[in-house]
């Protein structure tokens, strides 16, 4: 007796349907990195009410939601910073480079790897910084500013102070506009 599939849900279909075939390492991770923010922004494109718009500030499950979608599209770009490096500079050290935790200072060091390459424009590397140290904010410390240099890095990643009591609140726009951001930066890497 054959088993039923389960349904797919309309909004995640574009992001979760199978891959189409890119042969480099680099094209995957940039079309897994789309496919990611494609599905963040479906997801939260449904409206919730104020209530639960309330409820989420300083939510422990869901700050550890948006450190976790952060954390996901910085670890992405560090892959794709990675995989350019190995084909553009073949003969660099690639385990230090891949040792490297910080996304930003990757980047950086890839730059110096391709000093051929056009240059990525200072407010990717702003960016970048900027959501590592919410990604720090948000798992750490569950979302509460304890350092208020923490709001400008909210507004380099295009977000809004606000939230109740000195908790970080991303609002879905701004989830998928730094998604779109570190989307935009990884193109621009791959591009050379």
């Amino acid at each position: 007796m054959p088993t039923a599939q389960p349904a797919q849900r309309p909004d995640t279909a574009l992001a979760m349907a199978p891959a189409t075939g890119p042969a480099t390492p680099v094209a995957k991770a940039l079309e897994t990195l789309a496919r990611g923010v494609a599905l963040v922004e479906a997801v939260h494109a449904r409206p919730v009410s104020a209530e639960v718009a309330a409820a989420r500030t300083g939510c422990r499950f869901y700050t550890r939601f948006l450190a976790n979608t952060l954390r996901e599209y910085d670890r992405f770009l560090s892959l794709i910073a990675e995989a350019v490096a190995a084909v553009e500079a073949p003969g660099h050290d690639a385990r230090a480079l891949a040792r490297l935790r910080n996304t930003r200072l990757k980047l950086v060091r890839l730059a110096a790897l391709r000093p051929q390459a056009a240059a990525l424009p200072d407010g990717d590397f702003a960016l970048v910084g900027a959501c590592g140290r919410l990604i720090a904010c948000l798992h750490h410390c569950g979302g509460r500013v304890h350092d208020a240099a923490l709001w400008d890095d909210l507004a380099i990643a295009g977000g809004r102070r606000g939230g109740a009591g000195g908790f970080l609140t991303i609002d879905p726009a701004t989830l998928g506009s730094i998604g779109r951001a570190h989307l935009a930066i990884a193109r621009r890497l791959a591009a050379g």
